[in-house]
């Protein structure tokens, strides 16, 4: 069987991505979202040192959806080199952006 993680922020840990990949072995994959344009670089970069261990995700928190307009270029372009897109999607329930900023 096959085990993957789905949703790992390795590049907005603090602590060397190696050495908690190493603590792992057992993860075959790991899905490293971006949150903005700076981590979805991060992410692709990380999958690039982790080539068949790693996948990078493109995108924006909802909890950012209001930087949408300045970040969208960029994370559109990393996006093209990613393995997915996210962080994406509609966050309620704590309610940080605002659901126009959210849905538009």
């Amino acid at each position: 069987m096959t085990w993957v993680d789905t949703h790992c922020h390795l590049q907005l840990d603090g602590r060397d991505p190696a050495e908690l990949l190493a603590d792992a072995p057992e993860v075959d994959w790991v899905v490293v979202p971006g949150v903005d344009a700076a981590s979805s670089l991060a992410s692709l970069k990380l999958a690039a040192s982790f080539p068949g261990r790693v996948l990078a995700a493109a995108g924006l928190h909802p909890h950012d959806a209001s930087r949408w307009p300045e970040e969208r270029v960029e994370i559109e372009s990393l996006a093209a080199d990613a393995a997915a897109v996210g962080e994406t999607g509609l966050d309620f329930y704590r309610d940080l952006s605002p659901r126009e900023d959210q849905e538009a």
